[in-house]
């Protein structure tokens, strides 16, 4: 990271940085960690699409507030999947031992 990518990143934080974390918080439920994180990831995602950054293309409070919304949506369908996945997998398990019960008798 450049100097002038570290230097663009502080100005965004210091700008939208207090507003970003209320809404992160909001998005998680208050869960303090995981605004934090999602705040970092959006900073992350700023840092590397810096195009999307553009004053031409939109505000950049909305561009942050948006990309946090949907890390915050995918962070959440990941979870689910997981679950499911879990979910399916134990059933799985089962279904299968029911199985081999039914080719024993």
């Amino acid at each position: 990271m450049g100097v002038d990518d570290a230097e663009l990143l502080r100005a965004m934080f210091a700008e939208h940085g207090d507003a970003l974390y209320a809404h992160a918080l909001r998005l998680t439920n208050g869960d303090r960690q995981r605004a934090e994180d999602l705040v970092q990831e959006t900073l992350l995602r700023a840092w590397r699409h810096p195009e999307a950054l553009d004053p031409n293309r939109g505000s950049v409070r909305a561009w942050l507030f948006t990309t946090a919304r949907n890390l915050a949506i995918e962070g959440r369908l990941e979870k689910v999947r997981y679950l499911l996945h879990d979910r399916d997998a134990k059933f799985s398990g089962a279904f299968d031992a029911i199985l081999r019960c039914e080719d024993v008798r």
